[in-house]
């Protein structure tokens, strides 16, 4: 868990799709930004909580296979298998928080509430 939570990793960087693109095949760049490999797990599953109208989380593009690559294209590819990943990712993730002593984002991963102290 400690490697976890103290690993350091450099961010890969790429130009952001213009409009009509939906993939891209070109090899990304290394960033200067770095981070631990929790928050660069953290950053990704906060990125990944937009849902849609039934409440399922949103699929988007550049999936990276033909098959799916277009399936969020217009904001609205909802994925009943991709909630069922991020709710096991996310609860993954609590345990790492705690320990890392963010309780805002343990609990709201689904670990347990550290109770307030009043003084």
């Amino acid at each position: 868990m400690i490697a976890f939570s103290t690993r350091w990793s450099r961010f890969l960087r790429e130009r952001r799709f213009g409009p009509g693109e939906h993939d891209s095949i070109l090899q990304p760049m290394i960033s200067d930004k770095q981070a631990t490999l929790f928050e660069h797990c953290a950053r990704g599953l906060d990125q990944s909580l937009s849902v849609g109208d039934h409440g399922l989380p949103l699929i988007g593009t550049g999936i990276g296979t033909m098959a799916w690559n277009r399936v969020g294209e217009l904001g609205k590819g909802e994925s009943v298998w991709l909630g069922w990943f991020l709710h096991s990712t996310i609860m993954k993730l609590a345990p790492f928080a705690e320990a890392r002593g963010e309780q805002a984002r343990a609990t709201a991963c689904g670990g347990t509430p550290t109770p307030s102290v009043t003084r």
